[in-house]
């Protein structure tokens, strides 16, 4: 190490060593953190590497072709932990992929067509079906269905019979399709508030989770806001009791200014959340009063707002949310305050 790096070290946080290890206990804390987001991808990726290995083990080929596919599992979860994040196509895909590409190679290694391996494609179409989007498991289908037919084009006709490949193929793509239409519908159940079509808390748990993972690995902002209709039983009482069509139409109004990326759900009552990524506290202050202004129906609104510090927990960033809400509905309601700072704040 030259002097000036040394320097800089120093000048970072004292001895050269302990600002490396400041480091790799930072990496280690965000791995941590990045767990809950990760583990159903990892569980995947282990399944779909333990079924392979268990899967040549029974038919084993040549021992350096063993070795070869065990290297290829260590490599397909090495990819599985660095690329297994739900929210975009390369976090998606990359592990899915990773796992159909080594299928197709233990396939060919125990027997090609006839191996028996086939089914375990479905793994990773499972897995795609459940955390990514429709357009991102279309993809990972078509992929997959890409990979078990080229062997039957240009592979050798002794271990791929093109006909016998025609049907598993054929069989493949129905299952895929029935599998991501049911996964398509009951997440939209699931994950949908039947009333104001926003999300609810199971959507919001996995959002904001996902975005704190987010944040965390990549250092970006990101805003959570409680919105709540002020007075909505006396409102309902004066205006009549329609309070479905209400919530509606308010969760309505607000989406249509919300970018794509922001999440709207209803928490219970006249009662949502709101989250903001890769949004400063300015900028969240601006749209959250856009909000506020165009509330419909003559309805009015309080919304307190936080600011992720980039260390509290989930419970921690939507308690001082909250606190910030009550703040606004003691001054008078029908307004936006921000979040006091948080204790972990740096």
């Amino acid at each position: 190490r030259s002097a000036g790096s040394t320097a800089r070290a120093c000048h970072e946080g004292g001895h050269p060593q302990r600002v490396t290890g400041t480091r790799v206990s930072g990496w280690l804390h965000r791995a941590a953190r990045d767990v809950p987001v990760r583990a159903p991808a990892l569980l995947v990726v282990l399944i779909v590497a333990g079924g392979m290995l268990v899967t040549t083990l029974m038919a084993p080929p040549a021992s350096t072709d063993l070795l070869a596919i065990g290297l290829a599992i260590v490599l397909a979860l090495a990819a599985g932990y660095a690329l297994a994040r739900i929210d975009g196509i390369v976090g998606t895909l990359g592990p899915a992929l990773s796992a159909v590409a080594l299928i197709a190679y233990v396939r060919d290694q125990t027997g090609g067509g006839n191996a028996g391996v086939a089914a375990l494609f479905m793994i990773p179409v499972i897995w795609l079906a459940l955390y990514a989007t429709t357009w991102e498991a279309v993809v990972g289908i078509a992929a997959t269905g890409l990979t078990m037919a080229l062997p039957g084009l240009v592979g050798d006709s002794r271990l791929y019979e093109a006909t016998e490949e025609l049907r598993r193929l054929v069989a493949f793509l129905i299952v895929s399709s029935i599998v991501l239409l049911l996964s398509w519908w009951m997440r939209r159940e699931l994950l949908t508030d039947p009333l104001t079509r926003a999300g609810n808390r199971r959507a919001w748990d996995r959002d904001l989770a996902r975005e704190i993972g987010r944040a965390g690995r990549s250092s970006e902002r990101l805003v959570v806001a409680i919105i709540d209709l002020d007075r909505f039983k006396q409102y309902n009482d004066r205006n009549g009791h329609l309070a479905g069509d209400r919530l509606a139409a308010a969760a309505q109004a607000w989406r249509e200014m919300m970018r794509q990326e922001d999440s709207l759900v209803r928490a219970g009552g006249e009662e949502f959340f709101l989250l903001l990524p890769r949004t400063s506290a300015t900028d969240a202050a601006a749209a959250l009063e856009r909000i506020r202004t165009r509330t419909p129906n003559g309805q009015t609104c309080s919304i307190g707002y936080a600011t992720w510090d980039g260390h509290e927990t989930a419970g921690d960033l939507l308690h001082r949310a909250d606190q910030a809400l009550y703040r606004a509905k003691a001054a008078g309601r029908n307004r936006v305050v921000a979040a006091a700072p948080s204790r972990t704040a740096a």
